[in-house]
């Protein structure tokens, strides 16, 4: 194995350790969940690679909204979501890097509608807060520790809602 595909590997196994320091989040990313109540949970296809470690969206999908129903949002389903309302999105990303080693990237993200301040006529969907996480697992490997890098992402999330509005 050359040197550079060892130390992409070492790298990726740096950033995936269970228990490292959580990212910082800019103020104003943490503030635009102020007044946040209820989310709709969506969960993008997951990549063939993540699949065959056992884990399929609607796993992510129940996780996801289970712990952010814990936390005292609502959970708002299809029949329920109201065109504008505030999404909290998963996507993964990832694929075989070297034979053996699949490397990942967790995306999690709120989406919700924002008026352009320039032209307050003017409205859009914008991204508001976002995390992610890049991490390597080998084929074989539990896919609890996929699932417990999402859920990671997710406790920040409702930390630094919690930290602007009362649990």
């Amino acid at each position: 194995m050359n040197r550079t595909v060892m130390l992409w590997l070492a790298v990726a196994a740096l950033l995936s350790i269970p228990g490292a320091p959580a990212p910082t989040v800019a103020a104003s990313q943490i503030y635009s969940l102020k007044g946040l109540q209820g989310v709709a949970v969506g969960i993008a296809e997951l990549p063939t690679e993540i699949r065959e470690l056992g884990l399929h969206e609607e796993d992510v999908y129940h996780a996801v909204a289970d712990r952010l129903e814990a936390a005292g949002l609502v959970i708002r389903t299809e029949r329920y979501a109201i065109a504008g309302e505030p999404d909290f999105l998963v996507d993964i990303f990832g694929g075989q890097f070297v034979q053996g080693i699949i490397t990942y990237c967790i995306n999690v993200r709120l989406e919700q509608p924002v008026i352009i301040e320039r032209d307050r006529t003017l409205r859009t969907i914008a991204t508001t807060w976002s995390q992610q996480f890049i991490g390597v697992v080998g084929f074989g490997t539990d896919k609890g520790v996929v699932m417990e890098n999402i859920l990671a992402l997710v406790d920040l999330f409702v930390d630094e809602h919690h930290s602007v509005n009362e649990p």
